[in-house]
């Protein structure tokens, strides 16, 4: 630790942002495949180390769902309002022919392909369900059938994206990435628990 920082969970989220900064640049293609694997997963697990699945359903909403879907609705609308204005007249949206309501059925749907506007908006909507499917199985007393649950899910979704189901408000990506998330929540308390009794470092590589 550094303070109060955890030392691996920084390296870690610098690494997920590295990634994801290389993930939308012109570069190799195998480069690219890469660093999209190795960001996701990486950003999911720390997620699921610091989740809180102590609220009440009231309190879970309004500090978790509200916290994503706000600025959601709020980025969403901006970036509709000047795809309207400047989007569909200029760059690579010029002379498209998608009706100006468009994104704001996109915002509807959730899904990466639908927003227009602003398609990172995908990940808030991800993080949404994702977090509603973790509190809802964490809440469950046994063990193996929360990973059951976790495992089941995530291969679902797998099969689903390889078959093309609709993935409105990213329900898919949700559950691909549920077992990382719920692997960091299940092991949080250990995983923090190590991080006062080892180093840094030894710490980091067993994580990795």
């Amino acid at each position: 630790m550094i303070g109060k920082r955890l030392f691996w969970a920084d390296a870690m989220k610098a690494g997920s942002i590295l990634s994801v900064v290389l993930y939308h640049t012109n570069i190799m293609a195998e480069i690219k495949t890469t660093a999209y694997i190795l960001c996701l997963p990486a950003f999911f697990f720390l997620s699921g180390v610091f989740s809180n699945t102590t609220y009440s359903i009231g309190d879970f909403f309004r500090k978790k769902t509200l916290r994503l879907l706000v600025p959601y609705v709020f980025f969403g609308v901006i970036g509709w309002l000047l795809w309207v204005v400047v989007g569909r007249k200029y760059g690579g949206d010029a002379n498209t022919n998608q009706v100006w309501y468009f994104p704001l059925l996109g915002m509807l749907k959730g899904n990466v392909h639908d927003l227009v506007q602003n398609p990172p908006l995908w990940f808030l909507c991800c993080m949404m369900v994702l977090e509603w499917f973790y509190y809802g199985i964490r809440s469950l007393r046994s063990g193996i059938l929360r990973c059951i649950l976790y495992i089941g899910l995530g291969a679902v979704g797998c099969y689903g994206g390889i078959q093309g189901w609709p993935n409105g408000w990213s329900v898919l990506s949700a559950m691909i990435m549920l077992p990382v998330y719920a692997l960091g929540g299940e092991c949080s308390s250990w995983i923090q628990q190590e991080s006062h009794t080892q180093t840094n470092t030894r710490l980091l590589i067993v994580l990795l």
